[in-house]
């Protein structure tokens, strides 16, 4: 599987989920961009870590497809961060709509049984933190069944160890958020598959 790397929102010294993160990361060398997805009491998909009451001046999902089609850039990936079980589904039917499916990935509060065993191996999925301290009740050979690919942890508890049991299960390992430089060199050495980073551009910068 291919090595991504992928800019966080608000990566480098920008505003989270704004039009200038996704500006200026569609103009870079990225591999995909991150971006936290929250659903609206109307249904609307809105950019934002927390719930909003009033998200009337948040950044739209489909504002993003947009500007992606518009964009010059064809290769770049979109990983929707869930914030909300109910927007997977509804964020792929969009991806689908803007033609944007094959460069669509999914990440955090997701539901399994709302995602087309076709489409899971988009997802990036959470591990627990505790993991593997607990690792007898998370069943990753039953998570590669259902059509996991990758799933993801948080790196400051990702060991040579954690590591060579994810791919020991068929699975290849995603890890959250590495800001330091050297670090993001460390995991993708490791055998790391994605790095997601708030220091992207900088990272770039100093290959």
């Amino acid at each position: 599987m291919e090595r991504i790397l992928t800019a966080h929102s608000g990566s480098d010294n920008t505003v989270d989920n704004s039009p200038e993160f996704v500006e200026m990361i569609l103009q870079s060398g990225v591999d995909a961009f991150e971006m936290d997805c929250q659903i609206s009491d109307q249904g609307e998909l809105y950019l934002a870590h927390d719930s909003l009451q009033d998200s009337s001046k948040s950044l739209l999902l489909r504002d993003v497809f947009e500007v992606m089609l518009a964009s010059n850039n064809h290769k770049i990936k979109i990983n929707i961060d869930c914030k909300d079980e109910k927007c997977a589904k509804l964020a792929l039917k969009m991806a689908d709509n803007y033609s944007l499916l094959d460069r669509t990935l999914l990440s955090g509060s997701i539901n399994l049984e709302d995602i087309a065993q076709k489409d899971r191996e988009k997802i990036f999925y959470n591990l627990p933190e505790t993991f593997p301290l607990n690792q007898t009740s998370i069943d990753l050979a039953n998570l590669t069944y259902n059509g996991i690919k990758v799933v993801q942890l948080y790196y400051g508890v990702v060991t040579q160890e954690v590591l060579e049991t994810i791919k020991a299960a068929g699975l290849e390992l995603s890890v959250w958020t590495v800001n330091d430089i050297q670090k993001i060199d460390q995991m993708f050495a490791m055998g790391c598959m994605n790095v997601t980073t708030r220091s992207a551009l900088a990272y770039l910068g100093n290959l």
